[in-house]
C-alpha cells in the first residue's frame, strides 16, 4: 500500500490531512488503523518532517503511531478532549 503524504497549508503551517480520511472496518485485522497510520507518518517523515510535539484524541494505534514514528516528539492529549473527558 502507498500512501502519500497529505498536508495543506494552514496560515503558512503545515496541516495533515490524510489520517481524516482513515476509516477502518469493524471487522478489520488487528492493528489495521496503526499499520496505516505507520505507512502515512514514514511518508510525512520522509519529507523531513520532524515534529517536536504530538496531539492526539487518546487513540490507542494514534499514539502506538506516533511513537513509532517520531519516538523523541512529545505526545499530548489535545485540550478539547482533555477537558471533555473531565466532564
Amino acid at each position: 500500500m502507498e500512501l502519500f503524504a497529505g498536508v495543506a497549508d494552514m496560515l503558512g503551517k503545515g496541516l495533515p490531512l490524510l489520517y481524516l480520511f482513515i476509516m477502518i472496518e469493524a471487522n478489520a485485522a488487528p492493528h489495521t488503523k496503526q499499520t496505516a497510520l505507520i505507512l502515512w507518518m514514514s511518508a510525512i517523515h520522509s519529507l523531513g518532517i520532524e515534529p517536536q510535539f504530538m496531539l492526539s484524541d487518546k487513540d490507542q494505534s494514534e499514539i502506538n503511531a506516533l511513537k513509532h514514528s517520531w519516538p523523541q516528539a512529545k505526545h499530548q492529549l489535545c485540550l478539547w478532549h482533555t477537558l471533555r473527558a473531565l466532564k
